[in-house]
């Protein structure tokens, strides 16, 4: 999904549309949007008076439920393995082969934090 458009667009978009310059097709024409965007911005100045850009809803995690029941599963059989190993453990359990830091996030989400190994300490 593309950046928003920049505040400044919008605010030029919505006033032409309010001046009556036109039709919303010919003002998406002339500032080269789409129809469906000036339409957007129109109906969010009428009903909240802004023209700020919505946040963007975090994307859906690429390990799903299941999978993370499969990933505690591996953990607590093998707790030594790495991010990497445990990716390539899930690929061999039929799961799609995910990066290490998908791993890292689903461990997160699991409620594992990272190894900390303590130093070795020097003699």
């Amino acid at each position: 999904m593309p950046a928003p458009l920049s505040l400044d667009l919008r605010t030029r978009v919505v006033a032409a549309y309010e001046r009556g310059e036109g039709s919303q097709q010919k003002i998406a024409d002339r500032f080269g949007i789409g129809v469906a965007s000036v339409k957007r911005w129109v109906r969010r100045k009428r009903e909240s008076g802004s023209l700020v850009a919505g946040r963007r809803p975090p994307p859906d995690p690429k390990l799903d439920a299941d999978a993370l029941a499969i990933l505690v599963e591996v953990i607590e059989t093998s707790p030594d393995l790495t991010r990497s190993e445990l990716a390539a453990e899930l690929a061999e359990r039929g799961l799609p082969l995910v990066s290490v830091a998908t791993i890292g996030r689903a461990l997160r989400r699991a409620g594992y934090s990272r190894k900390k190994n303590n130093p070795r300490r020097r003699a």
